[in-house]
């Protein structure tokens, strides 16, 4: 049974608190993808599938040059229907990916390693905002994180994406 990789979500949508470990075969198979029981109206399976399929480049992409630690949240870990993308981030060592992995990611696919430089997002004037351009290509949003700072740091994205907007903790799931 595929829902059972991960609890329920609580009364609030989110996952509880928590890492949670999946394959990207069993993130595919998983409630985040296929849906809670019952399925709530509108739940966009085909949509949340593409998603993943799009973060499987992407993290293949990152395995290929020896970064293997990402984690996703956002609306994609919640109970919303049809999320406009997967947020997360991915640990790196600080001399590896300055000495040969992020030459080799910009050779690879030149947009993850920029995700953090603003000159490589565009404004969505219908949404108000901006992102990065391989949320617009991918519509998967990776941060990197060094992995020199301590997980759960104030201002760190490990603390910022296992916490609500209402600094309320909540779950995250880990690729493995």
């Amino acid at each position: 049974m595929p829902n059972l990789l991960l609890p329920h979500v609580t009364a609030q949508g989110l996952l509880p608190p928590g890492d949670y470990p999946l394959t990207l075969q069993q993130l595919s198979q998983s409630m985040l993808v296929v849906g809670p029981h019952p399925v709530p109206p509108g739940w966009d399976r085909p949509g949340r599938l593409r998603l993943v399929n799009n973060l499987t480049v992407l993290v293949s992409q990152l395995r290929q040059i020896g970064i293997t630690e990402t984690y996703i949240a956002g609306s994609f870990v919640q109970d919303k229907p049809d999320p406009d993308d997967i947020d997360g981030y991915y640990v790196v060592d600080p001399f590896a990916y300055a000495t040969t992995q992020q030459p080799q990611l910009m050779r690879i696919n030149p947009l993850l390693p920029l995700v953090p430089v603003q000159a490589t997002w565009e404004y969505i004037a219908s949404k108000g905002k901006t992102r990065p351009l391989l949320c617009r290509d991918y519509r998967v949003e990776l941060f990197w994180e060094l992995s020199t700072v301590p997980p759960g740091s104030p201002g760190s994205l490990s603390s910022f994406f296992r916490r609500t907007r209402d600094d309320k903790p909540k779950g995250i799931v880990r690729i493995i």
